[in-house]
């Protein structure tokens, strides 16, 4: 008989703050039942810090690669919550993976064994559900604890940033690192004198200043071996660009989509938290908002103050090559690309008025949103009106609380007798199949609502036709083909439009209008 077991424990950053157990008490446990249940020891898989919604978690990742080498057959963990807390990839482990695999599942706590014909096996689908909901209450309790904290103006990051330490006697505060500010403040200097991140980025490498990472770990202001990094203009950039220099602190940029997810979103600036004179300014108000004009001078300004609008959006019908921008007294206009590169062996000139390709263009995007904005109105309504029937699922978050409660005592009056089995799988179905139509709900919500705000004032700047954009034409024009004629007849310009109208590619996925 195969009895090679193998145990795995986890404890979260938060169990171990909150002193729910420990990795020592899990594997005493652990091993106390697998001696006498008489299995042989095949390995002890511990992640310490790791979250149960995470399952890239380096010892479960090298227990899996295990069983898929066949060295294991029984795994066990003090509970279902080790195993994870994610409700439907955990689920699936125990239906799915692990029966695949020949690996017998045992939850010691709960009385789970896969191989066994109990009655617990019939509450692991609900103690999942319960794992999970103990998940995301703590990342929202997480997240609330964090914005308190920004609110308060305090920092919340893992490093202090550049020309920055973090206090030892004032928890969240920042306090100036004298000789890293000194090095700050020659940054910005050279920034306002003139000078490009590229070249002081190059000025930082000749005077052999470590990098904001070789500092943080060395601790050495300037390098004494082989440097290991080299400063970019990315790093000067980014480190001119930190409004914490000037003495205010900017958090709350990015939020995680989901307590499941490691994937962040950015967030409008009306979302970010922002604190005045959170910490000692390294450099004036008024260097600073200097340096951001000539950064976003030189980030801005088109060349020769002029923007070609059908920049890879124009081509030539007959090559295929680009349609490039030319200038010839003052007047733009577009040519073949292979043609102003090798000349007319390569193929015509294909010469086009830029400013009759642009009215000819506009005239025809205006009778596109001519005919769209009759349908403006309508679809408005009807998607403003799918969210607001959403919205009415305010109250299913309560709601599905409720249920889980309900599913708990469900369990407890199924195991005292109160009911029997027939009416305990009755009722179990009929709550379950309620609260994933809950779930499905919030999800809708979430979505619909985040979605809504964005799409309403991009709908509404696309429909006002009063300037052709470079982003209208990117949305509605696949491509523009531009054709010699045989006779001495003016360009022939042939538009494909995109296969998804403007207004539908506006539209969030899955909503009908």
């Amino acid at each position: 008989m195969k009895n090679r077991a193998a145990i795995y424990i986890r404890l979260s950053k938060e169990e171990r703050q909150q002193k729910q157990g420990s990795l020592q008490m899990q594997r005493e446990m652990l091993e106390r039942y697998a001696e006498e249940k008489g299995f042989s020891l095949a390995g002890i898989y511990c992640d310490d810090g790791q979250s149960g919604v995470d399952f890239e978690r380096p010892a479960f990742q090298a227990l899996m690669r295990d069983i898929e080498a066949g060295k294991i057959d029984i795994l066990l963990t003090k509970d279902l919550s080790r195993l994870g807390r994610n409700s439907a990839r955990t689920t699936d482990l125990l239906d799915e993976y692990f029966p695949s695999k020949g690996v017998r599942y045992i939850s010691v706590n709960e009385g789970v064994d896969t191989q066994a014909e109990s009655s617990a096996n019939l509450i692991a689908p609900i103690a999942n559900a319960v794992n999970e909901l103990y998940a995301r209450d703590i990342s929202q309790k997480i997240r609330s604890s964090l914005y308190a904290r920004m609110e308060a103006g305090q920092y919340i990051g893992s490093f202090a940033p550049y020309g920055y330490r973090k206090s030892n006697k004032e928890h969240g505060k920042l306090e100036r690192d004298w000789q890293a500010a000194a090095v700050v403040r020659k940054i910005f200097t050279w920034a306002s004198a003139g000078k490009t991140p590229a070249q002081i980025a190059e000025k930082m490498e000749q005077e052999q200043y470590c990098t904001p990472l070789e500092y943080r770990r060395s601790g050495m202001i300037l390098r004494s071996q082989m440097r290991q990094y080299r400063w970019e203009s990315g790093t000067v950039r980014k480190l001119l660009r930190n409004p914490c220099y000037m003495g205010m602190l900017v958090q709350g940029r990015t939020q995680k989509i989901s307590f499941k997810a490691k994937r962040s979103k950015s967030l409008p600036k009306e979302c970010w938290r922002v604190c005045m004179q959170a910490q000692e300014a390294i450099v004036s108000q008024e260097m600073y908002t200097q340096v951001q004009r000539m950064l976003a001078g030189r980030r801005r300004r088109p060349r020769g103050g002029w923007q070609n609008l059908f920049a890879g959006i124009a081509w030539c019908a007959d090559c295929g090559a680009r349609m490039s921008s030319a200038q010839s007294g003052g007047h733009h206009s577009l040519i073949c690309g292979a043609y102003k590169r090798r000349g007319k062996d390569a193929c015509s000139s294909h010469r086009l008025s830029y400013e009759a390709l642009l009215e000819e263009v506009e005239d025809k995007i205006m009778m596109q949103l001519q005919t769209a904005s009759v349908q403006k109105e309508t679809m408005m309504g009807n998607l403003w009106q799918q969210l607001q029937a959403i919205a009415k699922t305010g109250q299913q978050e309560r709601k599905r609380q409720q249920i889980y409660n309900k599913l708990r005592h469900l369990y407890d009056d199924k195991y005292s007798g109160k009911i029997t089995e027939e009416l305990f799988l009755q009722l179990q179905t009929q709550y379950e199949g309620e609260l994933s139509g809950i779930n499905g709900a919030l999800a809708l919500q979430i979505k619909m609502e985040e979605q809504w705000q964005c799409w309403k004032k991009m709908a509404e700047r696309a429909w006002n036709p009063s300037a052709l954009t470079r982003e209208m034409l990117l949305i509605m024009i696949e491509r523009i083909e531009v054709a010699q004629p045989k006779a001495d007849l003016p360009m022939e310009i042939t538009i494909q439009w995109k296969k998804r109208s403007r207004q539908e590619s506006l539209l969030p996925n899955g909503l009908n209008v």
